[in-house]
Formats: C-alpha cells, structure tokens, sequence
C-alpha cells in the first residue's frame, strides 16, 4: 500500500524497484539484476533504514525519514521473470521482505522491499547503506 487511497498497480503496469542495499549499482547483489534494468536513478523514499549485521539492510517505510537509494527501471520485456527471481532472493516466502508500492519523494510510485521482522537491535543506518569502495 502507498499510502495514496488510489489503486495499488499491477505488475505489468509499474517497472520500476527502489533499491537501497545490496542490490544497488556495484554492489554484491547488482549482477543478478543488472542485465535487466534499462535506467537507475538516485531516489529518495520515506522510511528508516536499519543494518541487520547479516551484510544487508532493512528498510522500513511506514517509519519517519529517509532512505536514499537508487530507482532501476527495468526492461518491460522482463519484468514478471525479474519481479518472480527479486521475491525469491529478497525472501518474500519465508517473510523477510515483502514487496510493497512505495513512492518517491519525486512521486514516482515504485516497487520496493519492505524488512517483515523486528529492528529492534539493529543501528539506525540514518537512510543510507555504504557505498561499495
């Protein structure tokens, strides 16, 4: 849900994901993505941002703040496959994440991956996971 009282949209109807962690440019989970997008953009969304400890963030967006990331526009003709492979690998079936309709803060509706479990004892991340050096 956005938060918008409209429609939430469909898979084939949105081909954008707002990625903040691992999955961004460059970093360890980019290659599994990275043949599919067409366009990134820097991003910003409401939300907080934890570290895990585990190497990967979690984001939370019904919380006050900002996550900056990045918004990879994939190609359209692989947009079920590429949604299908970033549920498996985010963990939607066993409930780590979840993949919700967020918007950015240029009020691009996009899809993102909401962290299903409990922050309490991870850092606060202050919106922004490092950048791979």
């Amino acid at each position: 849900m956005d938060g918008s009282g409209t429609e939430p949209l469909s898979d084939q109807e949105l081909n954008a994901v707002f990625v903040y962690g691992t999955l961004k440019p460059g970093d360890v989970r980019w290659p599994i993505i990275e043949p599919h997008v067409v366009s990134t953009r820097p991003a910003a969304v409401s939300g907080r941002l934890y570290d895990t400890g585990r190497g990967y963030p979690a984001a939370v967006f019904d919380r006050v703040g900002t996550i900056r990331g990045v918004v990879l526009e994939l190609a359209p003709t692989d947009l079920a496959e590429v949604l299908e492979l970033l549920d498996f690998v985010e963990g939607t079936v066993s409930g780590r994440y979840q993949r919700v309709l967020v918007t950015t803060r240029e009020g691009a509706p996009v899809w993102a991956y909401a962290f299903g479990e409990s922050t309490d004892g991870l850092t606060d991340l202050d919106g922004h996971w490092p950048d791979v050096s």
